[in-house]
């Protein structure tokens, strides 16, 4: 009999020294940060997760700042260097990695397939990542830690971002890859004006290095459309979990085909459609109505709850969510922490979902599940050792460079983070 499964959410802590702005741009428009500030939206946003019951797992940052500040401090160091240094490891934990529970592989065995990211910028922090993440789950039964797949164009991934598990009535799941680009796809089937970055070929070998079982997996390709304005990954033109899912009409191509195709394979699955009346994709850049986050199921006292972005808050969204609370696709809804104050470009890009079984979630590292005595100690940290506001000049000032380098090894001790190697500058 398979063993039911738990949604666990796993969110990567920002450093200290994150700052979310080039640091030209932010010299230039005179943009500030309010780290203080910030730190207590996200230990609010958190503690809103664990209100709902949620398991969550918090990632350290990398370390960093010891090393920054001791280069500033040796020399004035250039400009162009600098801001490459201080550009802040990304905490889109979603774009990290694939993962394929143990009930979904031949060898019972869970995947981790840590993703290259080598057709964005992130990808520069793909292997310290990856590190952390497989340090963080080091002690769960029954899994395998896979490799990335080569870091090549033919091989570009982005982890969960592009990846969707779909179940039903019965307790069979299908895997659904997205792609934007491919070694023979036509042009027809290639954005216009953005650059795809997902290629079928990495989607290819997720399913086999996380060997899924047969009928199992639906390699779909993205729409043009949907990528042309501005949704990069298939997680900004839909949202969900498990056995509901809430898509726009232009989510991937044929997706006539594929609806009826993830119909019959798990019988009981609730797709809900928007229409481009109801969710426009020009105003994808604007805002991300579909990158919300969906917790919860139809057996939860909550039921299902539906995290948004807060700037989808128009007369259209509002009708779009009061129209799913009339459906009975959602018990209620509430907006999240506002992504771009991390750098985010959606809210679901902070979570990237495990669907764990009993054992492994009571082997999840105590230190790292997150807790109300946590929580609050994240705040003591912060009121403590980071300072007020942030400017772009300020990472200039060797004095700023150590405090933020202390905050750092604060924030690593306070917490019982286990030990984690230091980028190579």
């Amino acid at each position: 009999m398979t063993k039911p499964l738990h949604d666990c959410h796993v969110l990567a802590l920002p450093g200290p020294g994150h700052f979310p702005y080039p640091l030209s741009k932010a010299h230039r428009l005179d943009q500030r940060y309010a780290p203080r500030s910030i730190w207590t939206a996200i230990c609010g946003y958190l503690q809103g997760l664990l209100d709902d019951g949620l398991p969550v797992l918090l990632l350290p940052p990398v370390p960093r700042m010891a090393a920054i500040a001791a280069a500033v401090s040796d020399q004035r160091p250039d400009p162009e260097w600098l801001e490459l240094q201080l550009a802040a490891p990304d905490i889109a934990t979603q774009y990290w990695a694939n993962w394929i529970p143990h009930s979904d592989s031949s060898d019972d065995h869970a995947a981790l397939i840590p993703a290259n990211r080598c057709s964005d910028e992130g990808g520069r922090w793909a292997t310290a990542q990856s590190d952390i993440l497989a340090r963080a789950l080091a002690s769960l039964p029954h899994l395998r830690v896979c490799e990335s797949a080569p870091a090549s164009p033919l091989f570009a991934s982005q982890g969960q971002a592009q990846h969707l598990r779909m179940t039903g009535s019965d307790a069979a799941a299908l895997h659904h890859f997205a792609f934007g680009n491919g070694a023979l796809m036509p042009d027809t089937w290639r954005p216009r004006e953005a650059r795809a970055r997902q290629s079928r070929g990495a989607q290819l070998y997720t399913v086999r290095a996380g060997q899924l079982r047969p009928g199992r997996a639906l390699i779909m390709r993205q729409h043009w459309q949907a990528m042309d304005a501005g949704a990069a990954t298939l997680r900004q033109v839909c949202c969900g979990h498990g056995d509901l899912w809430i898509m726009h009409e232009s989510c991937c191509g044929d997706q006539h085909s594929w609806l009826q195709t993830s119909q019959d394979a798990c019988p009981g699955v609730r797709i809900h459609v928007l229409r481009d009346r109801e969710c426009r994709l020009r105003d994808l850049r604007q805002q991300q109505p579909l990158g919300a986050v969906l917790i919860g199921d139809g057996d939860s006292a909550q039921g299902r709850q539906l995290i948004y972005d807060p700037r989808w808050d128009d007369k259209r969204a509002q009708r779009v969510r009061q129209q799913l609370c009339d459906d009975g696709l959602i018990s209620g809804h509430r907006p999240g922490i506002d992504p771009r104050l991390l750098g985010l470009p959606y809210l679901s890009a902070w979570h990237l979902r495990l669907d764990l079984d009993s054992s492994q979630l009571n082997a999840l590292p105590p230190s790292l599940r997150a807790s109300p005595h946590l929580l609050q100690q994240l705040q003591d940290w912060a009121s403590h050792s980071l300072p007020e506001e942030l400017r772009a000049e300020d990472f200039q000032r060797p004095a700023i460079l150590e405090q933020l380098a202390e905050a750092e090894s604060a924030l690593l001790a306070c917490c019982a983070f286990p030990t984690t190697p230091t980028h190579d500058w």
